[in-house]
C-alpha cells in the first residue's frame, strides 16, 4: 500500500477548488466507479479531478470526517481526505469530499478470476478491518449512529432506518425505543391488513455500540497493484450495535434480489459471519423482518395518516409484547 503525503490539490485555494469540482461534474466521462449491475450501468457520484484526486458528493460533513477518524485510528487503507467543503447553495446540507484517487479495480470486477484461496484471503482481510473498527475508542460511545464533527448527533441513513433516514438519536436507549416502535407499527400494519402477528423479537441494546462501516460489498473493496484491499464508500458508517455489520451484509442481497444472482455479491453474503461474526438470529429474527415488512415505509410520518394507532393490540383487548 502507497500513502502519499501530498497530493496536487493541496496548493488550491477553496475557490480553486470550487472552480474545479464545478468543471469536472458536468463532464460525464469524468465519472469513476462505473459498475456493472444485472440492469446495466449505474454511477457512483465520484468525478477524477486530477490525475491523484477525485470528489465525492456526500449528504453531510461525517463522512469525511469518519474516513479520517479511521485513517487515524486503525490500519485500514481509506482514501486520504484532502479538503471537505460545503456545497454552495445546498439546502440539505450535501458536502463535497476531495480524496485522494485509489488505482485499482473493484471486488466485484476481478472476483471472477480469483482463486478460491485468494477470496478466502480477502475475507479475512475484511474480518480483521471490523475487527479494527469495533477497537476504535468512539468520541463519544453512548452516542449511536453517524460520526458528526461536532460530536452532535446526525441522521442515520443507512439500510435499516428507513428510506426517510431516522433520527438523530441522542442515546443508544433513544434508537433502541425509535426500532421498537418501528416493529409495534409494523405488526400493527400487517395484522390489520391480513389478521397475522408476525414474529419478531425486540431490539437488543446489550451488546455496546461500535464502529460500523455498513456498506461492505463487492463495489466498495477496491484491490490496489500490490493486492491490497482498500475499504471505500463510508457514507453509511457510523456507532451501531456489531450485529448491524453482519446485518448490512446480509441484507445486500435482500434489498436487490438480483444481486443474489451475482457471484461475488452471493458469495460476501454466505461469508458475512466470517466477516462480521456469527450474528445471524438478530438479522434472521429481527431486522430482516422489518426490513421485509415495512420495505421502505415511514411509520414515522406521522402513523395516523396510514390509520396506524399505537393502542391498537390494547382496545382489540391483545397482549402482545
Amino acid at each position: 500500500m502507497i500513502v502519499k503525503d501530498t497530493s496536487s490539490v493541496d496548493s488550491l485555494s477553496d475557490e480553486e477548488l470550487y472552480a474545479l469540482i464545478e468543471d469536472c461534474v458536468h463532464d460525464r466521462d469524468r465519472l469513476v466507479g462505473r459498475v456493472m449491475d444485472p440492469d446495466g450501468v449505474y454511477h457512483t457520484l465520484v468525478w477524477r479531478i486530477s490525475p491523484d484526486a477525485v470528489v465525492k458528493l456526500s449528504y453531510g460533513p461525517c463522512e469525511g470526517f469518519t474516513m479520517q477518524f479511521v485513517r487515524d485510528n486503525t490500519s485500514i487503507p481509506v482514501p486520504a481526505v484532502r479538503r471537505v467543503l460545503p456545497v454552495r447553495d445546498s439546502t440539505d446540507g450535501k458536502h463535497w469530499i476531495v480524496m485522494d484517487y485509489v488505482d485499482g479495480n473493484t471486488l466485484f470486477e476481478l472476483w471472477d478470476a480469483l482463486t478460491d484461496e485468494r477470496k478466502r484471503s480477502i475475507f479475512d482481510v475484511l474480518a480483521r478491518y471490523v475487527r479494527q473498527l469495533r477497537a476504535v475508542h468512539l468520541p463519544d460511545p453512548s452516542i449511536p449512529g453517524p460520526l458528526h464533527p461536532d460530536g452532535k448527533p446526525a441522521k442515520c441513513s443507512a439500510s435499516f432506518f428507513s428510506e426517510f433516514d431516522a433520527g438523530p438519536f441522542g442515546s443508544y436507549q433513544e434508537m433502541a425505543d425509535w426500532f421498537d416502535l418501528q416493529r409495534l407499527r409494523c405488526r400493527i400494519h400487517t395484522h390489520r391488513l391480513s389478521g397475522w402477528l408476525i414474529p419478531c423479537s425486540k431490539f437488543d441494546a446489550t451488546y455496546p455500540l461500535v464502529l460500523c462501516h455498513m456498506d461492505i460489498h463487492p463495489c466498495n473493496v477496491i484491490i490496489d497493484a500490490s493486492g491490497t484491499p482498500w475499504l471505500l464508500d463510508w457514507g453509511a458508517a457510523g456507532a451501531y450495535p456489531p450485529w448491524f455489520e453482519y446485518a448490512a451484509i446480509a441484507v445486500s442481497v435482500l434489498a436487490d434480489w438480483q444481486l443474489g444472482t451475482v457471484p461475488a455479491w452471493k458469495d460476501l453474503v454466505a461469508n458475512a459471519s466470517a466477516i462480521a461474526g456469527d450474528y445471524a438470529r438478530y438479522y434472521d429474527e429481527y431486522l430482516s423482518v422489518l426490513f421485509r415488512y415495512t420495505m421502505g415505509i415511514n411509520f414515522d410520518d406521522p402513523p395516523c395518516d396510514m390509520d396506524i394507532h399505537d393502542d391498537y393490540f390494547e382496545k382489540l383487548g391483545l397482549e402482545v409484547d
